[in-house]
This record gives structure tokens, C-alpha cells and sequence, in this order.
């Protein structure tokens, strides 16, 4: 009587006899060990499939799947250890973009097509910027009005200036004593343009017929700069208790100066009363266009 034996790896099938019941040949296909069993029903097993208990072993035990616990329960699983649970840092909050409102569509406009809304939107547009434009040509003829005013002034100012600096170098002289010298550090421009401007402080005094005078021009124009070198080196020529040639003004012995003569500077004040001259141009065309245009306005409402 036969017995059928299959091969646990392959699946192939061989009919050997019941009389080789239990024991073991290698599969021709495979090279695989395939054990006879004793009846038919039972099906042959391969070494990979035979179980532990055949052999004596005990089963091992199917790992369990652990449950990650949060940072409140190790807390609490800590503290009843008796160790002072730790304070928990604060959760951080994942900052997701906020959803976009597609649908801004004002509600008289939302059901009608879109090319209505986006004429609606430049009409309310184009009539911002002529309020914007009204206000630019009221501030325009303001300042040309202050500019038409500030003429005389300003033309009194640089001329008498640049005829000071120009008649001082025959000027009569005495001597002078530095009492104070040194550098004035200054901040200047706006938040986005600051820069450090150096300028050099004397002090001297002299005296004219007996009388004493004290002043601290330098020059008729500006000595700043931007280089501390420039102005330390004018700083350490008029030392402290050096003493200089001072030149005064014979009408007015409290004005003074140490290095006479009128500079290119000086005679960029000129340029000042010509600038100005542009103000009763500004004054007269942007008045007379804002007049036109509210004259418009007003007759459009009021008819």
C-alpha cells in the first residue's frame, strides 16, 4: 500500500510505500528533507513547517505591541515612584496658514457677473485718487504761496551773506586766545539714511579797545564732515590755549571770524531766491486748477 508525500517547499507530490512510514528522503526538485507520514490524511511537513512541540521546545511567546503613553501618564507613572514629576513644556502649536475667503465679492455685486464687480472697483478707485488729486493741488498752490512770501527774505539773507564773507578778508585783525577746542559728533538723516557727521568746536576770546569778545566761528560756511580725520585736524591746528589772528567786523566787533573769505558754499546760497521765484508759478496754476475743480464738483451736486 502506497502513501503520498508532499514536499513542504515545492508542493511536489510522491507515492512511496506505508512501510517507509516516519522516516525522511530529500525531494528530488528542491533538495529539501520531506518526511513520510503515517497515513494518507496527514499531510507531509517540511524542517521549516515541522512545530516546536515535536521537538521538545516550549512556544515562544508572541511579543505584544506596547502603547506609546503620553507625557501626562510618564508624569504621573514617575511621580508614583515617588519622584517629583518634572513640570511638561508647553505643547507648541502648529501655525497653519489661515484659509483664504475666496468669495470677497461685495453682496450687491456677488450674484451678477464679474466683470461688473472689477468696473465697480475701479470707479470707487478713480474716485479715491481725484480726492487724492485735489488735496496734491491745494498743497501745492500752499506752498507756492509760502515760497512767494519767503522771497524777500530769503534773497535779503544769501546776499547779505555772500557780501559779509566776501568784504572779510579786509577786515582788521587782533589776536586770539583759544579757550575750548575739540570735535561735535551728530547724527543726521532719517531712520533709513542716518550718518555720523563730525564738526569741529572752537571758542576764543579777544579783545577790541580794551572790551573782551567772545565767539566761535570758524569760517562763514559749513566745516562738517563726514571723514573725524578733517575735523580733528582742524580741531588740533586751533588748539586749546593756542593763540590765532582773528578777523572782526569794524561796525560790529562781536562778529567775528578765524579764516575769512567766501567759499563756493557761500555762493550756492544765491541759488535759494531763484528756487523761490518758482512760487508764484506753483500758487497761480495749482490754485486756479483746484478752483476750477471744485467749482465742477460743486455744479454736478447742486446743479
Amino acid at each position: 500500500m502506497s502513501v503520498t508525500a508532499k514536499c513542504g517547499s515545492c508542493q511536489k507530490t510522491y507515492k512511496v510505500k506505508d512501510e517507509l512510514a516516519g522516516k525522511k528522503f530529500k525531494c528530488k526538485q528542491c533538495g529539501e528533507l520531506v518526511r513520510i507520514p503515517t497515513s494518507n490524511t496527514s499531510s507531509s511537513r517540511s524542517r521549516k513547517s515541522i512545530p516546536k512541540e515535536d521537538f521538545g521546545f516550549d512556544e515562544e511567546p508572541v511579543p505584544r505591541r506596547t502603547q506609546k503613553r503620553s507625557r501626562q501618564q510618564t508624569a504621573e507613572a514617575e511621580d508614583d515612584f515617588g519622584f517629583e514629576a518634572a513640570p511638561l513644556p508647553p505643547k507648541r502649536r502648529s501655525r497653519k496658514p489661515p484659509k483664504r475667503n475666496l468669495d470677497r465679492t461685495p453682496e450687491r455685486t456677488r450674484n451678477t457677473e464679474p466683470l461688473n464687480y472689477w468696473m465697480l472697483k475701479g470707479k470707487v478707485a478713480s474716485e479715491k485718487e481725484e480726492d487724492t488729486e485735489d488735496w496734491k493741488l491745494l498743497m501745492f498752490a500752499i506752498g507756492g504761496v509760502i515760497m512767494t512770501l519767503a522771497i524777500p527774505f530769503v534773497t535779503w539773507y544769501s546776499v547779505s551773506h555772500v557780501y559779509t564773507a566776501s568784504t572779510s578778508t579786509s577786515w582788521p585783525t587782533v589776536e586770539a586766545t583759544v579757550i575750548v577746542s575739540g570735535v561735535a559728533e551728530n547724527l543726521r538723516g532719517r531712520r533709513w539714511s542716518r550718518r555720523w557727521e563730525y564738526t569741529p568746536v572752537v571758542k576764543y576770546t579777544y579783545f577790541v579797545e580794551a572790551k573782551k569778545y567772545e565767539n566761535d566761528e570758524i569760517a562763514f560756511h559749513s566745516l562738517s564732515s563726514r571723514d573725524p580725520l578733517d575735523a580733528e585736524s582742524i580741531s588740533e591746528h586751533y588748539s586749546e590755549g593756542s593763540k590765532h589772528s582773528v578777523y572782526y567786523s569794524p561796525g560790529d566787533p562781536e562778529e567775528s571770524v578765524l579764516q575769512p573769505g567766501a567759499s563756493g558754499w557761500d555762493f550756492a546760497a544765491l541759488l535759494f531766491p531763484l528756487i523761490c521765484l518758482l512760487g508764484p508759478n506753483f500758487a497761480y496754476n495749482q490754485g486756479l486748477a483746484f478752483y476750477y475743480r471744485i467749482n465742477a464738483d460743486l455744479k454736478a451736486q447742486f446743479g
